[in-house]
């Protein structure tokens, strides 16, 4: 989750207008071009714009569904999609969100580091094939 980007979209059709809130690890411009293809067939030309985006807040997207469930509006099998009566204070709790900060495992896991027991795992195995090793120089 870590990897992933919170963000929050605004969608206007002709004839409607409603907003997503979903997470990407990608750029938020390939995301957006993205959506607009997959929203073509369910309710044609659509302009998409971008309200936020919160990186390595991936995490809270399950939150806000969960949270603004009575105004999601479903579109095909999509369920990422809201018509909320006053956008602005879904972005606005989403803008009070402390900036993340990494820890230094936290950033060692994004960077593929071992972790701390895999270390002690291949810490033992070498330990293991020294012994071995010593063992059979010395018969």
């Amino acid at each position: 989750m870590l990897r992933l980007s919170l963000y929050c979209l605004a969608i206007e059709t002709p004839s409607e207008h409603f907003y997503k809130i979903g997470v990407t690890a990608r750029p938020i411009a390939e995301r957006v071009s993205e959506l607009q293809l997959a929203l073509n067939p369910h309710v044609g030309a659509a302009t998409i714009t971008v309200l936020g985006v919160w990186p390595q807040r991936g995490h809270v997207e399950r939150y806000a569904h969960f949270r603004h469930q009575a105004h999601r509006r479903t579109l095909g099998t999509f369920q990422e999609y809201f018509a909320f009566p006053d956008m602005k204070a879904v972005v606005r709790d989403f803008n009070r969100m402390p900036k993340k900060v990494l820890k230094a495992l936290e950033q060692g896991v994004l960077a593929g580091a071992p972790s701390v027991v895999m270390q002690a795992i291949a810490a033992e195995k070498a330990a293991q094939d020294r012994m071995r090793n010593d063992s059979s120089r010395s018969r």
